[in-house]
Formats: C-alpha cells, structure tokens, sequence
C-alpha cells in the first residue's frame, strides 16, 4: 500500500519518495526506495510528516493576519456629500453588512497611496464599528476608499476587489 497525502492548496505533497513540489504541468515524481522500508514504518512516517507539511501548507495558504480580522458591530449612521449634485446616496448606499464585508476585505495604504493611486469621491458614509473590542468610526467613500479612525490613529484602507458591492445602487 502506498502512502500520499495530498493538499488543498496544491503548494507540495509527500509520499514515501520524499516531497514533491507541484509543477506547472504534471507533478514532478521521485524514485521510491522500498529495501528496509517496511509498510508500518513508512505510513508511521507519511503520517507525521503529512501532518506537519499540513500545518505548513495551511500557514501558506491562509490569507495575512490583519487588524480586519476583528471586526464586529457594523452599524452605518450617516450619509455625507460635499457636492450633492454628482456625488448621490445612490453612489455608496451599502447596508451594514456589506460596509463590514467591505472592510473585511479591504487592505490598508498609506495616505500617500491612497491619494496618488485612488480618486477620492466627494461621499461617503460612516458609521462605528468596534475592532478588536475598541469602538472606531469609518468612513467609505466610492469606488471603494475608506477609513478606519480608531482613538487618535486613523488608517486608510482600499478595497480593489470590492465592485459588486458598490453595483446596482
């Protein structure tokens, strides 16, 4: 009997000839060295090595450790336009949900980022959240800027994969 264990993020798999990394096309293979190996001893091994190359795989294919992670309580108060005629409700109407789901997926910039890269829209809405337990006001502006403010530190946050929530409004 052969011994694989095989994972979801596709980055390597182990078998009794040792790890393999995955290539573009096909996989790369080993030769399996059978003298001496008993069954018992070699499902021992691919069992303690799969479950660390699992642990590894999943630090690999988990998405980054972020202040985002601890986001609850989302509630939107306001809206806000310093020009009215172009800039509309109807431009940024996100409900609670969506502006947390915003934020969630949102990644932060600096101030300098935000502002050579990204159009800042004369809208926005806000309301509070609480971010790691501390209560925080935000702000989200369309075409998927934001801010998070959070006692006297303010962080700009951009959301490139944020359009569909901004859709159909």
């Amino acid at each position: 009997m052969r011994a694989a264990v095989y994972f979801h993020c596709n980055a390597a798999r182990y078998d009794r000839g040792g790890f393999h990394k995955q290539q573009h096309r096909g996989e790369a293979r080993g030769q399996h060295q059978e003298a001496g190996f008993g069954e018992r001893s070699a499902m021992a091994v691919a069992q303690r090595a799969g479950a660390f190359v699992a642990a590894l795989c999943l630090a690999a294919c988990a998405m980054p450790a972020n202040a985002h992670d601890a986001i609850t309580d989302v509630r939107l108060l306001d809206f806000r336009s310093e020009a009215p005629e172009s800039c509309r409700p109807s431009d940024v109407a996100l409900t609670d949900v969506q502006a947390g789901m915003f934020f969630l997926r949102a990644r932060p910039v600096d101030a300098m980022t935000l502002h050579d890269n990204y159009e800042i829209a004369p809208c926005n809405i806000e309301g509070t959240m609480k971010r790691n337990a501390e209560s925080c006001d935000w702000k989200i502006r369309p075409g998927g800027t934001g801010s998070i403010h959070c006692g006297a530190e303010t962080e700009y946050v951009v959301c490139d994969g944020c359009a569909e929530l901004f859709e159909g409004k």
